[in-house]
């Protein structure tokens, strides 16, 4: 099921106690813009790098995802 369909996008508990956050990605959150979406990663202030390559699609992902990245 994509995260547009969940009570809270993007955002799965794991473990025992449900307490290890795990990050869901959608493909559709590059075209859909959808809000709700980009506050995850922008709530919980999150950031990549990506280091010796060039990958549009990862950055597109990561950056409607709500992460902003970090220079080295």
């Amino acid at each position: 099921m994509c995260c547009l369909l969940r009570k809270h996008p993007c955002i799965a508990w794991s473990g025992v106690s449900k307490r290890i956050p795990v990050l869901l990605f959608c493909a559709e959150v590059v075209v859909s813009k959808d809000v709700a979406i980009r506050s995850v990663g922008e709530k919980y202030n999150l950031a990549f790098k990506i280091v010796r390559t060039e990958s549009r699609l990862v950055r597109g992902l990561l950056v409607n995802h709500g992460f902003h990245e970090v220079e080295l």
